[in-house]
């Protein structure tokens, strides 16, 4: 099955339609032989069966026609002048051999009342009849005909059972049945012949066995066969054997003796007969008594009937084959009109596989195939179009994507650099958080003095208003002022050192934060956020710088007072000698010195707390960089994702417009 599968899907669609063609004319061709051929032979046979029944109708006629001549014959013979001259004379059997051999008979007998033969055509002795058939006639002294057996008896009588005898002979589907073949079938009429010297009855007898004369006449006015059967042995025929001879003695088909021996029926139908079969017609023969005691036969032989079939048969297998061929001729120029636009179709299209798409397919041939051209080049028209399209789209999407990936390198870049920006910004920013640290805990150094001057001050002021008792006590005051004034010069010489690097830083940070402020106006909305950052820190860069310059101006006060105090210091023990008034002024001048060192203090509390604010901006601006060196790398992440996503739609467009070149549009 599979091999029949491949066979077929390996054809070509103009083998396939003649194939199909053929195949279809073939079983067209075969059912319409089979349907004719036995249309012809229901023709042939319902002829032969009405030609089997005029047959039989002949026959029985001819049949009839002969016991009528019989009759005739004998009822002539019972008024000729000459036999009634001789009847009961000598020379009566002369004369009734003469009138045998003149009207064909098998005998002529005549007699008398007590059925006694008196005189025969055999010249046979008298002898006593004992057929009771013909007995039964003689008593009626009336003329009658009918068809019966003549018996053995009779035959031997007359001298006539050696002539008559014949030889069963068995046939295929046909027994022989004993005692069949004795006696004779035959036609027997009597008359009445009553003469001075004789009364009694005429007797005539013409045989079936061995008389081949109805079977012959029967024969030659409707052609075929004929038999007589005598019981189921063929006494007289026409149907000859192997040998050409008649087949006398042969017997009937079983199928038949019983329809017709035994059933007493007639028998149409096909039969065979000694070696050929045959369409037959069997007709009973019956004695008065109703008896079957024969058979009348004609039949055609189905061989004439199968010489004409087979005839038949063969001119219309030439008219098929004909016919076939014609098919074939006409199958092939209409599979090559249907297949050669296929075909052109085919080589267009594989030339628009090759990438033409200018090759247009002919529009020719039948209906259908001039649509499907049509449609064919619609289709090349349009994917020309769209792969004209899709050729353009991948040129400018190879534009776009250069384009996209420009831009996104350069964002990239622009990134990286902020990212770096702002990785320095927030180093900065950490240093100066450091410097802050140190500025705050300067500060504190600085507040904690202040506040001991404040309180060596006091106490001074307090050792002067108590009075100068003791000049020792007092210029160990003097001492320790000196020395706090001392101090107090380094910690205002340190406070306008760290004043000095705090304004440095604050410009640096204002600088830093423009840098800052600049790049993210670059970065767009990536960059709002720290944008806000660098305008706080800007802002807290210019707090710190008014600290820092309000802090130099206390510390130039401070420096000032101090000096004052050293030079008070100084001239202390001077002071000392002089007493009171001196101790006065020392009163007046530790009363200003209260008071500045009150303001210093004061000075450095705010010092402290603009420090500890610093400090804790500082520390914000270091987490607000740190995010946004964060933001600043993920947006250079993204950008340089991008520029590669760029990179790789750009190569594909090139890839596609690659393959696209292998269509020709133009």
């Amino acid at each position: 099955m599979r091999d029949w599968k491949t066979l077929l899907t390996n054809m070509t669609l103009r083998t396939r339609l003649m194939v199909g063609y053929a195949a279809v004319l073939l079983v067209a061709l075969a059912i319409a032989g089979y349907t004719a051929i036995g249309s012809f032979d229901s023709a042939l046979t319902e002829q032969a069966n009405r030609a089997i029944e005029a047959n039989d109708s002949v026959a029985n006629s001819l049949l009839d026609g002969m016991v009528v001549d019989v009759e005739a014959v004998v009822a002539d013979a019972g008024k000729d002048p000459g036999l009634r001259v001789a009847a009961g004379k000598v020379g009566f059997d002369s004369e009734l051999r003469a009138r045998t051999q003149l009207d064909g008979l098998t005998y002529l007998i005549a007699v008398d009342g007590n059925g006694r033969v008196q005189a025969s055509s055999t010249r046979s002795q008298p002898y006593d009849v004992r057929w009771t058939r013909l007995l039964d006639s003689i008593a009626g002294q009336k003329a009658a005909s009918f068809i019966d057996v003549v018996p053995e008896s009779e035959l031997l009588a007359l001298g006539l059972a050696d002539e008559l005898a014949i030889e069963t002979i068995g046939t295929d589907g046909g027994a022989a049945v004993e005692g069949e073949e004795s006696g004779a079938l035959a036609i027997v009429a009597v008359t009445p012949l009553k003469t001075e010297q004789f009364t009694g009855m005429l007797v005539a007898v013409s045989s079936f066995k061995l008389n081949h004369a109805l079977v012959d006449a029967i024969v030659s006015q409707v052609g075929g066969t004929s038999t007589v059967f005598q019981g189921g042995i063929r006494v007289s025929t026409t149907v000859t054997n192997a040998v050409g001879e008649r087949a006398i003695g042969t017997v009937v088909s079983d199928p038949v003796r019983k329809a017709t021996l035994v059933e007493g029926r007639p028998f149409r139908g096909q039969a065979f007969v000694v070696n050929q079969e045959s369409l037959t017609a069997y007709d009973p023969i019956k004695n008065p008594d109703g008896d079957v005691v024969g058979m009348l036969f004609v039949g055609l032989p189905l061989q004439e009937y199968d010489a004409a079939t087979s005839q038949f048969t063969r001119f219309y297998t030439l008219v098929i084959i004909g016919a076939l061929v014609m098919g074939l001729v006409g199958a092939y120029y209409l599979a090559r009109g249907v297949s050669r636009p296929i075909a052109e179709l085919e080589a267009v299209a594989l030339r628009v596989a090759g990438g033409d798409l200018t090759v247009r397919a002919d529009a020719s041939g039948f209906k259908e195939s001039r649509a499907l051209a049509d449609s064919f080049n619609f289709m090349i028209e349009g994917l020309g179009g769209i792969i004209g399209t899709v050729d353009d789209a991948s040129a400018s999407l190879g534009s776009v994507s250069t384009q996209i990936s420009a831009a996104s390198r350069n964002s990239a870049e622009q990134a990286s650099r902020q990212a770096s920006s702002v990785a320095e910004t927030t180093a900065t920013v950490e240093e100066l958080s450091r410097t802050f640290n140190a500025v705050a805990e300067g500060a504190s150094r600085v507040l904690e003095i202040a506040e001991d001057s404040l309180e060596a001050a006091q106490e001074g002021q307090a050792t002067v208003e108590s009075g100068a008792h003791t000049m020792e006590d007092l210029t160990d005051g003097a001492r320790e002022v000196q020395e706090a004034a001392a101090a107090m010069t380094g910690v205002a010489a340190d406070i306008t050192e760290m004043t000095i690097i705090i304004g440095g830083i604050a410009e640096q940070t204002k600088i830093l934060a423009m840098n800052a402020a600049i790049e993210a106006a670059r970065a767009g909305d990536a960059g709002k956020g720290f944008g806000v950052v660098a305008t706080e820190i800007r802002t807290l860069a210019d707090s710190v710088a008014r600290s820092a310059s309000h802090i130099s101006q206390l510390v130039v006060g401070i420096q000032a007072a101090s000096k004052a105090l050293a030079t008070t210091a100084e001239h202390q023990a001077e002071l000392t000698a002089v007493g009171a008034r001196q101790a006065g002024e020392s009163n007046q001048t530790f009363g200003s010195l209260v008071g500045q060192m009150s303001s210093t203090a004061a000075a450095a509390r705010e010092i402290a707390a603009a420090a500890t604010q610093q400090k804790v901006a500082a520390d914000q601006i270091v987490s607000a960089m740190q995010q946004v060196s964060n933001s600043s790398n993920e947006s250079a992440s993204a950008a340089r994702q991008l520029a590669d996503a760029a990179t790789e739609v750009e190569s594909e467009a090139d890839r596609l417009k690659r393959g696209l070149g292998g269509f020709r549009i133009r």
